[in-house]
């Protein structure tokens, strides 16, 4: 079983960045005991959908540079945020291209 979640912020709600980061990261706390070993997330917002992911648990994905770095900036004007935690039943975690989110030329799935 996997852990997803995510929220939808309407246009103009009252919430920075900060609280956003705050929300992923209690989220992706949450749901680590439903999948530990990959976790990603999709942001959606501006007209793109933004995709994170690694095969690393969530409680140590969020601790990465690279995370941080890929937040910066993009929660602004998100509408959208979806989380994965993976639990491992078929396909190596280590083969990126098994973890959620999936990616596609027009499409995102989780």
């Amino acid at each position: 079983m996997c852990g997803i979640f995510g929220f939808i912020a309407s246009p103009g709600a009252d919430c920075g960045d900060a609280q956003f980061e705050s929300a992923l990261e209690h989220l992706f706390r949450l749901s680590e005991p439903r999948g530990q070993e990959a976790s990603g997330l999709v942001i959606a917002g501006n007209g793109r959908a933004q995709v994170f992911k690694r095969g690393s648990a969530p409680s140590e994905m969020i601790k990465s540079p690279d995370y941080k770095k890929f937040l910066k900036g993009r929660l602004t004007g998100a509408s959208a945020v979806i989380g994965h935690c993976r639990l491992v039943t078929a396909g190596t975690e280590t083969m990126t291209g098994n973890n959620p989110p999936i990616i596609t030329e027009h499409s995102v799935g989780v």
